[in-house]
């Protein structure tokens, strides 16, 4: 099958995703079924209804049923497993394998956003990504503990091997004559011959896999790896110097290698990279998202604590950030993996830099912060009405445009008029009185001699026609009734972001 080239860490569910032949409805019977699961080599099936996974099953609990003398004819779904664990395709490969571990399975249902079937995902198809051989370095001695390991003599009937499985909870089981190895077993196997009508009474020796492929206990890893690739096999025996078969070593125990190692070096990176961070003179924090929407700083280096506070630990991110800057950072970082922003507070103003991860379904956001509220006010504040400034307007308008487009919401801009002779105390005056009567993220802006621009972030031409009559029935009642007010607005009159800053321009002087 094929992957999209990268690194395995960047790798998802649905880049390994098995789509074909692993899926069938209700009424499917063991026959079909296993037919299936001959076609898809992956010893699994899920049972589909109205889109949706409601059942699966593996060639593990076919051979179960076979040894309680369940015929091939019956229907399958009665039998199947109804817990289904299921992913997402944007899962992380790693994070697919580390759940496979920890719950013991060796395959995932992938589901879409409306937990729709899509195919499943195995512990064999990740470990068959070319990336993975560089996380095995350690000797099979390391992966395999001491087993008291299972064997069926070369004469054994067939039934007594597909006995052992069960017994055992065990895929395969080396055939042996006086102790020495002459082949192999595995529940593919025993399926493949059920389903060809092979009498269980049948010797062993008849129908095993010879020669066998074999390895020893001081061989690396990704050698042995390598072999059972090639070899196109799931399990491989390994044997002492004299060749007597000691273990089994399957790919379950080298997932279970690989997720553990990768989630103790990963842990140790971030460990390593959180000291590093702890001792930089800037505010660093860590964001994790809880649950849809919600999220919460769950890490700040020293520097952070000082300036900030212990208690910012457990605190929404809307503890630092006004609620709509959050939403738009998030937004951002989610989007581009990575986003940097200038961000307004009430007393304070941040340059925001971070990146986003997704770890599972949930992601982790780390900023680092840096307050700029001197060199913002020296360079965005009007000194003598204390609201921004033309230049600041200008820039925060074209990004409050693209936001607008991106997010389907309209934006307004009010340009306010008063005649050139228009006295200071009266100009501080309509300074004041906007800023009181509006949101604390419409921005109010100083322009040349008595004019002021209000932009309206998320206001449709209709709502910024009623923001216009409300100030100018405040303006009036200050007893100032000398002035003037323009509307333009996005998507009514503009659409594009050149064309509105130009008219902009024309109309209120910018």
């Amino acid at each position: 099958y094929n992957v999209k080239v990268g690194i395995m860490v960047n790798l998802t569910a649905g880049d390994v995703i098995l789509t074909e032949n692993v899926s069938a409805d209700k009424n499917a019977t063991l026959q079909e079924v296993v037919e299936l699961m001959n076609k898809n080599s992956e010893g699994v099936v899920v049972f589909v209804e109205d889109k949706k996974p409601v059942g699966i099953i593996t060639e593990r609990d076919i051979l179960r049923l076979f040894n309680h003398g369940v015929g091939l004819s019956e229907k399958a779904y009665k039998h199947a497993t109804k817990d289904i664990v299921t992913v997402r395709k944007s899962e992380p490969v790693l994070s697919c394998l580390g759940l496979m571990v920890s719950r013991k399975i060796r395959r995932l249902v992938v589901v879409d956003e409306k937990e729709e079937f899509l195919g499943v995902i195995t512990q064999r198809r990740i470990l068959n990504l070319e990336d993975v051989i560089f996380m095995l370095d350690l000797k099979i001695a390391h992966l395999v503990k001491e087993q008291n390991l299972v064997t069926v003599d070369i004469n054994a009937p067939l039934k007594e091997a597909l006995s052992l499985m069960e017994d055992r909870n065990i895929g395969a089981v080396p055939v042996v004559e006086k102790g020495v190895l002459k082949g192999i077993i595995t529940e593919s196997d025993i399926l493949k011959l059920f389903r060809e009508g092979v009498d269980p009474q049948g010797r062993v020796g008849n129908y095993m896999s010879h020669p066998v492929v074999t390895a020893h206990m001081d061989e690396p890893v990704s050698a042995v790896y390598k072999r059972m690739r090639e070899n196109n096999i799931r399990r491989i025996v390994i044997v002492d110097s004299h060749g007597k078969p000691v273990a089994v070593l399957s790919y379950r125990d080298i997932a279970g290698s690989i997720a553990i190692d990768y989630i103790q070096s990963l842990e140790k990176k971030i460990t390593a990279m959180k000291s590093l961070m702890d001792d930089i003179p800037e505010i660093v924090i860590e964001i994790h998202e809880t649950s849809e929407n919600s999220y919460v700083i769950t890490w700040a280096n020293k520097f952070a604590k000082e300036k900030l506070g212990e208690e910012i630990i457990g605190k929404d991110p809307t503890y630092l950030f006004p609620e709509r800057s959050w939403h738009r950072l998030i937004a951002r970082l989610k989007e581009e993996g990575k986003a940097s922003e200038r961000i307004i507070a009430d007393d304070v103003v941040w340059s925001v830099a971070g990146i986003y991860v997704e770890v599972g379904k949930m992601g982790i956001a780390q900023l680092i912060l840096k307050d700029i509220t001197e060199e913002f006010k020296k360079a965005f504040i009007d000194v003598d009405t204390g609201v921004y400034n033309k230049k600041f307007l200008e820039e925060f308008l074209r990004k409050e445009f693209e936001w607008a487009k991106r997010s389907l919401k309209g934006i307004s801009l009010l340009c306010l008029g008063m005649p050139t002779d228009t006295s200071q105390e009266d100009v501080v005056l309509v300074a004041q009185i906007l800023t009181k009567n509006l949101r604390k993220y419409d921005v109010v802006a100083k322009g040349e001699l008595a004019s002021f621009y209000i932009l309206l972030p998320d206001t449709s031409k209709k709502n910024a026609l009623k923001v216009r009559q409300r100030l100018e029935d405040r303006i009036k009642d200050s007893g100032i009734s000398n002035f003037k007010f323009s509307v333009i607005s996005y998507p009514d009159d503009f659409t594009d972001v050149e064309d509105f800053v130009k008219a902009v321009r024309r109309e209120c002087s910018l």
